[in-house]
């Protein structure tokens, strides 16, 4: 509600401009709350700690996480909803949230009404970090489908009373004047709902926003935003550099998940990427052990709040490489990231098993110039490129060959083929595994 989202608003400001001890401090507390109310009322962790022999009082900072197991996206699967669940949820104000399913079954994920104020706080301030106004108009451009549907009332209700009487979830970046547009609409669709509503901030993903700057080039026409924030998929250099020309745009790059909402976003001096660690706990495990500075790691994060259907130290699905605990020139106290490197299986694996990370290899494809391009690995020698009619030639095909050859060895099978413009997907990507790393 209204009056909920003020005050989460006013308390995460405080913890992200307070010491660092201070946030600690208030995550060990939020962290021992959710880690009680989890054992007590939603029984896959009741079973899950008590076969381990935990108790809540073991729990008493970020630092004995350890002690719980790993939750994968394959037991959230196997116990939803009866065992994920907490006792009462369903007859509380919920949202379920459905993942988009483009790397397997969709998700649901259930958000109590208190876990969308937060959010809606959250996103209040991620808006203030990248220095928009509240009163700016802004607009969130979304993977199509259906993202989220109430439990408790399918009536559609005015923005005002949806924030008044909850549940609701908001545009990632939220303000006073913001909206969603969701682009399983034409390019040509959401181009004219973008210069109709003029917006002074854009969320949507890289390879989206940089397809519609193509199409805007092409036409000779243009659109200009103060601000893109880009995410929910690797945020290339090239990509961010087209987007900053195309847009006369700064571009943020962040980090979120349809499962948990906004985790973190790239503040103004551009050097890392701020995590929320009033709202999350966040883990980096490399190997089964805790991962220095710049190592690339798996990303585990625990939610501190919706008691409807915790999240404890849940593995994202993400590499991320953390960034060294130092001060900021921004003056938030939040921990940051170096990079996000993407999802393992965004990447090539040579023979023997060794993974190479999807960021290098896309910043290296997209330097020779591709840009609406897959890179499928069907095998440790096998590899299907789809590229699109324009950028398919001798020299072109040749040199991405060469870059191929030159990661996976010479006797890699690459079959090219063409990607026609109504088959590339709205969401992709464009660097992908497709065989078992067994």
């Amino acid at each position: 509600m209204l009056h909920r989202i003020l005050l989460n608003y006013l308390t995460i400001r405080r913890e992200r401009n307070g010491s660092r001890r201070d946030l600690k401090q208030f995550q060990n507390k939020m962290l021992r709350r959710i880690v009680g109310h989890a054992y007590y009322n939603v029984p896959y962790y009741n079973a899950a700690y008590k076969q381990r022999q935990i108790t809540p009082d073991q729990i008493t900072s970020t630092e004995k996480l350890p002690l719980l197991p790993i939750l994968t996206r394959g037991l959230v699967e196997a116990n939803y909803p009866d065992g994920m669940l907490a006792q009462g949820s369903l007859t509380a104000a919920t949202i379920i949230r459905r993942t988009t399913g483009t790397t397997g079954r969709a998700l649901e994920i259930v958000w109590d009404s208190e876990y969308c104020d937060m959010m809606a706080a959250s996103k209040l301030l991620l808006a203030q970090a990248m220095g928009t106004s509240l009163f700016d108009r802004t607009v969130e451009v979304l993977y199509a489908g259906p993202l989220e549907t109430e439990r408790t009332n399918q009536n559609k209700r005015s923005r005002l009373r949806r924030l008044l009487v909850g549940p609701t979830t908001t545009p990632r970046l939220l303000t006073f004047r913001s909206k969603k547009v969701a682009f399983r609409k034409s390019i040509l669709e959401i181009e004219e709902q973008l210069r109709d509503y003029h917006p002074a901030a854009i969320n949507s993903r890289p390879a989206y926003l940089r397809r519609l700057g193509v199409n805007l080039k092409e036409c000779g026409r243009s659109l200009q935003f103060d601000k893109i924030l880009a995410g929910g998929e690797v945020l290339s250099t090239s990509v961010r550099r087209d987007l900053e020309a195309f847009f006369d745009s700064e571009v943020f790059d962040a980090l979120g998940s349809q499962e948990l909402g906004a985790l973190g976003v790239e503040c103004r001096e551009h050097n890392g990427i701020h995590l929320f660690s009033d709202c999350y706990a966040f883990e980096f495990i490399k190997d089964g052990e805790t991962a220095s500075a710049g190592e690339a790691a798996d990303l585990v994060v625990t939610s501190l709040y919706n008691r409807a259907m915790p999240l404890i130290r849940y593995k994202l699905g993400d590499v991320v490489v953390p960034e060294r605990d130092e001060e900021c020139a921004c003056g938030l106290s939040l921990p940051k990231l170096r990079e996000i490197s993407g999802r393992p299986d965004d990447g090539l694996q040579l023979p023997g098993g060794t993974q190479v990370p999807v960021g290098p290899v896309v910043d290296r494809i997209e330097e020779m110039g591709f840009r609406d391009y897959q890179v499928l690995q069907t095998g440790e020698q096998a590899v299907t490129v789809k590229l699109v009619e324009k950028q398919i030639g001798d020299e072109w095909t040749r040199r991405l060959l060469l870059y191929l050859r030159s990661v996976l060895g010479e006797d890699v099978q690459i079959k090219v083929e063409q990607w026609k413009e109504d088959d590339i997907p709205p969401k992709y990507r464009p660097v992908l595994r497709q065989f078992s790393a067994d």
